[in-house]
């Protein structure tokens, strides 16, 4: 295949042919029954075949197949053999939960954010309500505090859900006071890169794609936003840093429900309490020690024509705290984004990636409060799949 960039628009476009990933297809009925038929359950796929020397390539075009199943029944997986040390995450996890619960105020109050949703920097509970993408403004705040980076793989990307907003640079907190925090956060960050890099030419392989079609939408210029998340169990009487918690509610959702806005999220977590909307349902999403979570976000579900769902998901309330590392990945934001030419006939206009997430920012914004050009914004930006209905032929 053959790709080309404008230098003058930096505007991607392509050709293709198809991919011998797509004999894989044919395979997939000797693939477990969990995928023959509607899912209840979030499937569990090994992607060492990608990550490890020496796999055959048939090893690799059916764990190709198996995870793209997954985005198309579930659109969540739980994934094996991705290469992450364990002490990288550990390590990150550690100096995560000495900020949280044992940095003084002060250096919290050091790098706290503006109270915008994708601002950089410490943000309070009480900032964030992320079920506002689906259009709901009734729920009470989210019961998370969070620590958000963008860009950490290149500053100068303009990538990114909040990349528009101005003078918003990366906040580190005090090396005296959480020393190592920020080499922790290095090293996890560009583990998910390599995850992330690795997921995607399985993407390549599962929708039929040449291998690396998807190069020129990402690179350095790619937009990556990275949380690192406290989830509590008590919610604060205000969004100031040091408020007092407030005694239980009846709510036992910490973070409401949602979809993803760009490209993959990769998590890793401590805790249960991630639940995913399927056929029957609220349904867990297994904890099991040494693996990562991988779901499709919104972008990523309409490029594909809606055949990777983009599924809803919260967190419930944890029985303590449950601490989160995750990663969300977007393609470059002067990207022009159609329907993969795999995917059936396209079901939506191509659009410009920036425009995109611009639009999904907005779903954080109170419709009263928007510009008048930006009151209505098109449900294909908001709109979730229902994974009811999706079930194998």
């Amino acid at each position: 295949y053959g790709s080309s960039e404008s230098v003058g628009s930096s505007i991607i476009m392509q050709t293709f042919v198809r991919s011998p990933c797509s004999r894989a297809m044919t395979r997939l009925s000797s693939v477990a029954p969990l995928f023959r038929r509607r899912v209840s359950s979030i499937p569990v796929v090994d992607i060492s075949p990608w990550t490890m020397a020496g796999a055959s390539d048939s090893a690799k075009r059916l764990a190709g197949a198996q995870l793209g199943k997954a985005f198309e029944t579930a659109g969540f997986a739980v994934i094996e053999g991705h290469g992450v040390p364990a002490n990288v995450l550990e390590a990150m996890r550690l100096k995560s939960n000495h900020f949280f619960q044992y940095a003084p105020e002060h250096v919290k109050h050091a790098i706290k954010a503006a109270p915008l949703h994708g601002a950089q920097g410490y943000h309070v509970q009480g900032h964030e309500n992320v079920a506002q993408l689906l259009g709901d403004f009734s729920r009470k705040p989210d019961m998370v505090e969070r620590i958000w980076f963008r860009n950490l793989h290149n500053l100068q990307s303009k990538g990114g859900c909040g990349a528009s907003l101005p003078d918003d640079l990366p906040k580190f907190p005090n090396e005296d006071e959480v020393p190592g925090f920020r080499d922790a956060l290095e090293r996890y960050f560009d583990g998910f890169c390599d995850v992330h890099r690795t997921l995607m030419a399985m993407a390549e392989c599962a929708l039929e794609l040449p291998a690396g079609y998807f190069d020129p939408f990402y690179g350095p210029n790619m937009g990556t936003e990275t949380s690192v998340a406290n989830y509590l169990r008590q919610r604060c009487a205000s969004g100031k840093v040091d408020a007092p918690k407030l005694d239980d509610d009846d709510d036992d959702v910490a973070f409401g429900a949602h979809t993803d806005s760009g490209g993959l999220t990769i998590l890793s977590t401590d805790a249960p309490g991630l639940e995913v909307y399927l056929a029957d349902g609220w349904t867990p999403v297994p904890l099991i020690d040494g693996t990562l979570v991988v779901n499709v976000g919104r972008l990523l579900s309409r490029w594909t024509n809606d055949r990777w769902l983009a599924s809803i998901h919260r967190v419930k309330k944890p029985a303590n705290r449950r601490l989160t590392l995750v990663s969300f990945f977007s393609p470059r934001a002067d990207a022009i984004v159609g329907g993969l030419p795999t995917c059936d006939v396209p079901l939506y206009e191509p659009f410009l990636v920036k425009d995109f997430l611009h639009q999904r920012h907005l779903l954080h914004i109170p419709p009263e409060q928007r510009s008048h050009e930006e009151q209505t914004i098109r449900k294909e930006f908001w709109e979730a799949a229902d994974p009811t209905t999706r079930q194998e032929a």
